[in-house]
């Protein structure tokens, strides 16, 4: 990334961009891959929410650096991305995978999942554990490391 304004308005000082994607995303009518020249053209949050809206497929795509974290979701939620607090109040954890976050969690049962568990056969929206929480579908979800925390629908 270049010394430019990040989704949150913050100056990032470094070229370090760690760009990890879930699933099969399309743009522009092919394969995205994370080495594809048109992350380095995204900087401003309109930037993301243009970029996601152009998207299709099955698919999560976060998006690091020192100053924020993007989660970018699909309109079906079908690779989750899941996110807690990291415990010293500065930020969030973020991981497409649940188990990498277990081991911080407080593990506490959330009694809306369990419940949504007990009577639909299945797991829905929310995670089974009280302090992790899953980006809901269609969202560019921004974290500034500093424990701000910003969600915008993109469809």
């Amino acid at each position: 990334m270049n010394p430019s304004t990040s989704p949150l308005g913050e100056r990032s000082q470094s070229n370090t961009r760690k760009i990890s994607i879930k699933g099969l995303p399309v743009y522009s009518g092919a394969l995205l891959s994370f080495d594809s020249p048109v992350f380095a053209g995204l900087h401003t949050k309109d930037d993301f929410i243009a970029f996601a809206k152009k998207l299709r497929g099955q698919f999560s795509i976060l998006i690091e650096d020192e100053v924020a974290t993007i989660a970018i979701t699909d309109f079906g939620c079908s690779r989750p991305v899941f996110y807690m607090p990291d415990g010293a109040g500065k930020g969030f954890r973020v991981s497409s995978r649940l188990q990498e976050l277990v081991p911080f969690s407080r593990n506490q049962i959330s009694r809306e999942a369990l419940f949504f568990y007990v009577t639909r056969s299945g797991v829905g929206i929310e995670s089974l554990y009280s302090d992790v929480r899953q980006v809901y579908p269609a969202r560019v979800r921004s974290e500034e490391h500093t424990s701000e925390l910003q969600s915008l629908r993109h469809l």
